[in-house]
């Protein structure tokens, strides 16, 4: 499992931007922490390549991240594209992946991201 903790600036800007109605933004964090905690442990379970142990990336797939993801304000946008626009993104991505090449996108922590790992694997 994974516990995914961001910066208190990051909750601060998401709510000065969408503050009706009220905790909108707050919840609206928390599904997508909790997708990105999701999509982590997944990638967790394949070994890691020499280039992820190297510069401490991971793997996963950018249009589930962009398009599963929660949608906020009255012109139904997404927290992801929110956070990339207003330069607090939780990850960023190092190489970009495609479908035609069979590359998954690497992805790397940002300084608004601290990510603890409770336990890979619970029996």
């Amino acid at each position: 499992m994974i516990k995914i903790t961001v910066d208190q600036k990051v909750y601060e800007a998401l709510q000065k931007a969408f503050p009706k109605p009220a905790n909108t933004a707050h919840r609206a964090l928390a599904k997508y922490i909790s997708l990105l905690e999701a999509m982590l442990f997944k990638s967790l379970h394949f070994a890691a390549t020499p280039l992820q142990r190297k510069f401490d990336l991971f793997a996963i797939f950018f249009q589930q991240l962009a398009n599963q993801g929660v949608q906020i304000g009255p012109a139904k946008l997404r927290v992801h594209a929110w956070l990339r626009n207003n330069n607090l993104n939780l990850v960023e991505s190092v190489i970009t992946g495609s479908n035609l090449t069979g590359i998954v996108s690497q992805y790397k922590w940002t300084s608004t991201f601290v990510a603890m790992i409770l336990a890979t694997i619970k029996l």
